[in-house]
């Protein structure tokens, strides 16, 4: 009886273990198809730029350097994007340690081409936490595409950061102290980063007038 049990138990085991790599394996199917389909279109903008640079080159250099800008911006942006997927993807990544330390990276990132100020606090009952690879991927670019859709278009000098957790929620909140006067900011902001949320176990709470502007990602963690 004894040892049918712990036959019983071993099935059941491995039966999990199967289940987690078969999970794991989706996820990394869906993250590829997702990188697959950024390539392609920067890849197709990029060659529709370098042909209409082609042709303003002998009539208007003044805008062929503006398209090669755009190209060069669209480059260093897949870049980016191949370098932070690769990364979610590797499993040495997987502790909350490394998930916070490639946050800080993309912060001095961003402060340092924006010459913005970045505030960033992380609280510690967010280190012992842990993420698996969809969570840390989807978060990455979350905090990414927010953070720079933000600094791109409000005219402010200084943002602040907080990642926390409070009972089974990580949040992740963002403050400028600079408003905008356009009313439909905050919806143009929800657009922009609307794949990522959907994508999540998430909400988003966000609220914007002439004086501040502020986001809360809310993500249910268990």
């Amino acid at each position: 009886m004894v040892g049918l049990l712990a036959i019983l138990v071993l099935f059941l085991i491995d039966k999990e273990r199967v289940k987690r790599r078969e999970s794991l394996a989706n996820v990394r199917r869906q993250i590829r198809a997702n990188l697959k389909d950024e390539v392609s279109t920067t890849l197709n903008n990029i060659n529709v730029l370098s042909e209409i640079a082609k042709i303003k080159a002998d009539k208007n250099l003044v805008q062929a350097k503006e398209f090669i800008d755009q190209i060069s911006e669209k480059s260093r942006y897949m870049d980016e994007v191949l370098e932070d997927t690769l990364w979610s993807i590797d499993p040495s990544n997987d502790s909350m340690k490394k998930f916070i330390l490639r946050i800080r990276e993309l912060t001095e990132a961003l402060k340092s081409l924006h010459e913005v100020d970045i505030d960033l606090i992380v609280d510690n009952k967010v280190q012992s936490m842990e993420l698996d690879m969809k969570l840390r991927y989807e978060l990455l670019f979350f905090y990414k595409e927010a953070m720079s859709f933000i600094i791109q278009n409000i005219n402010c000098d200084q943002l602040f950061v907080n990642i926390n957790k409070t009972r089974s929620k990580l949040y992740i909140e963002i403050l400028s102290e600079c408003g905008t006067a356009d009313d439909n900011f905050a919806t143009e902001f929800e657009n922009a980063v609307s794949k990522r949320v959907n994508a999540l176990p998430a909400t988003l709470d966000v609220l914007s007038d002439s004086k501040t502007f502020s986001t809360v990602l809310y993500v249910n963690v268990g």
